[in-house]
């Protein structure tokens, strides 16, 4: 797995980019059916493009149906708001330890 997106898709035996041309390439010869004529790089950039807009979406979607199941009663919402509520508390234990730690540096 790639630290970055950029890296990932590198590092996936290149099916991600190998999809992308073939989707260009499909892209390129609808619009030559309809008339239009377009470079194989400006249907890659309108491929790359719809591809970053598809994953934006479906991550917010994602994003907004957890917020709403946990908001809802949904039987698993109840675990999850103790765990993110056991987290805070530990965030507040780890601040105030790091607080500490300087206000002995300072002494």
């Amino acid at each position: 797995m790639g630290r970055t997106t950029g890296s990932t898709m590198l590092r996936s035996g290149g099916k991600v980019w190998k999809g992308m041309r073939v989707n260009s390439n499909l892209l390129m010869s609808a619009c030559r059916k309809m008339g239009l004529d377009i470079s194989k790089r400006a249907a890659f950039n309108v491929v790359k493009g719809a591809t970053v807009v598809v994953g934006a979406v479906f991550i917010v979607w994602d994003i907004k149906s957890l917020a709403d199941s946990l908001t809802s009663d949904h039987p698993a919402a109840e675990p999850v708001k103790t765990q993110i509520k056991n987290i805070e508390q530990l965030l507040e234990n780890l601040t105030e330890l790091r607080s500490s730690f300087y206000e002995e540096d300072d002494d």
